[in-house]
């Protein structure tokens, strides 16, 4: 995509692992580095974990895929 007319021209330098290259700044070792930190903080922190009452409700669910759920009365 060509954008004319604009302000500022803002070019990409410098080596493509740190730059991104033509995928552009998203696709930068930096970037990658940061997505893995913040994926690692937000699993370590616990902020993603369920609630233990939603937790039970699974229990009467067998493990299997595309079973029928077990009975609680038995």
């Amino acid at each position: 995509m060509e954008i004319k007319n604009t302000l500022f021209l803002g070019v990409a330098k410098g080596p493509v692992i740190l730059s991104g290259g033509e995928f552009g700044p998203e696709g930068s070792l930096i970037s990658i580095i940061i997505s893995v930190l913040f994926i690692v903080v937000l699993v370590k922190s616990g902020w993603l974990k369920p609630d233990t009452s939603r937790l039970k409700l699974w229990d009467k669910y067998p493990a299997g895929f595309r079973l029928e759920p077990a009975d609680s009365d038995s």
